[in-house]
């Protein structure tokens, strides 16, 4: 049932539309009737209507703004309002602000049952879209241990860096962890040859069971989320700030219960304990170090990133991703996304504290060389000047932070005007291509998605980089050509006009006609005539 309250100053016109609807529209339910001497907005949410009838000069002066404020109280409300032909212009710009129709006054029957009719498809669609919610809510809602799950893979693989992003997350998803934050990875030992010997189902049943385990011993300490992250593996945030020998009996614990519950051996690699959320990612990368070293610090035990790497506070928090998306940017010569992911590099390294000595020449070597042998791999022929960008000399001299992002930031610099300029000259190799291929089929229909085909480019990238460089769009160059071409057969050859049209594509003389005179003033006619004159 739709719910209308009409808004009228003009008692007869309410007795003619509550009398109408009544007869015509059985769906349609009245509930009420603006005031003139109350406030709109309380009216509405007294009478809660879904559609609300008005006269544009009942609303006042100020209709515009009572639109707009209703619909920003209550946007699930739609208007049909109704004035003068003077009003036409004001009430389009209503549009925006909820208001499906509008009709003229004096307000003819006809016209009231077509709007009415539109409101009902819209309140229809409306009513569709919402169900349609609901179902995906629900269903969502059925399965939101994935999005948990994707969100704590996320969070320990280092993809959300925002430290307010991820204190909003784990408060949505009902995580509890308070400050001081470390991971432990739990990996199944020897997992190849165990799966050789138990089906598909058991083999995700083994990893299920140990997350329960996991699960029930993180009950007893309040502070903690686990996720599976690989079939074999599970990886453990723990909060709290456990001191190191707490963390390792903690873990023990685990592994004795997983031993005994899921008659399977586990090793446990722990990482260290930090006070930013956003340093789980390195807690993280230190916990799967540490299970590296399992081949000769034993299995079935739990090993301490600060056992095996003592001194190594450098690695897990170098942002390796910011430096692979660093030599992409310089190689296609994007400065300021490499000033920005540089900023960010370097912002990681002052947080490890002093370096140990000729680190950080090795540091900025490493990003050259990635940078220099991408570019080779696309096959762009960089070699002689680029020692000239980065000479090494300067590269070995390096000894402290604050030099080597000068010196990076501003080798980058020039780096990537040296790139821009070989990409500016090899757009300009594609657009020659297209104009060839244009100038051999410009009797034929040419799809841009062909072209770009043929060219080894995106469409997109193609019309932009044509268009700068000819200040035309392809099918404008491609119609010139072929208007061109018509216009010398018919001059120099005496072809007819069919003939000429036809010869260059068009097989539309009237088209052709139509473009020739655009193109050249006047039309093919007029133009053969004039050049076979005397």
């Amino acid at each position: 049932m739709l719910k209308v309250m009409l808004a009228d100053s003009d008692a007869e016109n309410i007795r003619n539309f509550r009398t109408y609807i009544k007869m015509a529209f059985p769906d349609i339910k009245i509930t009420g009737y603006a005031a003139p001497d109350k406030d709109f907005i309380g009216q509405v949410k007294e009478q809660d209507p879904n559609l609300i009838i008005a006269d544009i000069h009942f609303l006042g002066t100020g209709a515009l703004q009572k639109l707009r404020d209703v619909y920003e109280f209550f946007p699930d409300k739609r208007f049909i309002l109704y004035g003068t032909y003077n009003d036409a212009e004001y009430m389009e710009k209503s549009g925006e602000y909820g208001v499906i129709n509008y009709i003229y006054r004096p307000v003819k029957p006809g016209d009231l049952e077509k709007s009415l009719h539109h409101a009902l498809k819209v309140f229809a669609e409306i009513l569709r879209v919402e169900t349609e919610r609901r179902k995906l809510v629900e269903q969502y809602h059925d399965n939101i241990e994935m999005f948990r799950d994707r969100f704590l893979n996320n969070l320990t693989k280092g993809h959300l860096t925002d430290e307010s992003e991820i204190m909003q997350s784990l408060n949505y998803f009902n995580i509890r962890l308070t400050p001081g934050y470390c991971v432990f990875t739990v990996r199944i030992d020897h997992f190849k040859k165990i799966i050789l010997t138990i089906d598909e189902m058991e083999k995700y049943l083994l990893v299920y069971k140990i997350l329960l385990i996991i699960n029930e011993g993180l009950k007893r300490i309040g502070s903690g989320a686990a996720v599976v992250n690989r079939l074999n593996t599970v990886s453990v945030i723990l909060g709290g700030n456990l001191p190191l020998l707490e963390a390792i009996k903690f873990c023990d614990g685990l592994r004795l219960d997983i031993q005994h519950q899921a008659r399977t051996n586990v090793t446990i690699g722990l990482g260290r304990v930090y006070n930013n959320v956003r340093d789980i990612a390195v807690s993280y990368r230190e916990s799967e170090s540490a299970l590296r070293y399992r081949h000769y610090m034993g299995y079935n035990t739990v090993i301490p990133i600060q056992f095996v790497e003592p001194m190594n506070n450098i690695t897990y928090r170098y942002p390796l991703e910011k430096e692979e998306r660093l030599v992409y940017s310089a190689v296609t010569g994007e400065y300021e996304s490499c000033r920005e992911l540089l900023g960010g590099i370097f912002k990681a390294l002052r947080a490890c504290g002093p370096l140990p000595d000729k680190l950080i020449p090795k540091i900025i070597m490493d990003i050259l060389f990635r940078i220099s042998r991408f570019a080779s791999e696309q096959n762009m022929n960089i070699d002689d000047r680029f020692t000239t960008f980065f000479p090494s000399k300067e590269v070995i001299a390096l000894d402290n932070l604050e030099d080597a992002y000068v010196f990076l930031n501003t080798a980058l610099k020039s780096f990537c005007s040296y790139i821009i300029k070989l990409k500016e000259e090899y757009n300009a190799r594609l657009v020659a291509k297209v104009k060839d291929y244009i100038n051999e089929n410009y009797g034929r229909n040419i799809p841009i998605s062909s072209l770009a085909a043929q060219i080894g480019a995106t469409p997109e990238f193609l019309v932009e980089i044509f268009r700068k460089a000819e200040g035309m769009n392809i099918y404008q160059y491609a119609i010139d050509l072929r208007i061109k071409k018509a216009a010398a057969l018919m001059q120099k050859q005496g072809m007819s006009v069919l003939d000429a049209a036809k010869e260059v594509g068009y097989d539309d003389v009237k088209y052709f006609n139509a473009v020739f005179k655009q193109l050249m003033g006047m039309t093919a006619d007029e133009y053969r005539k004039a050049s076979q004159a005397p």
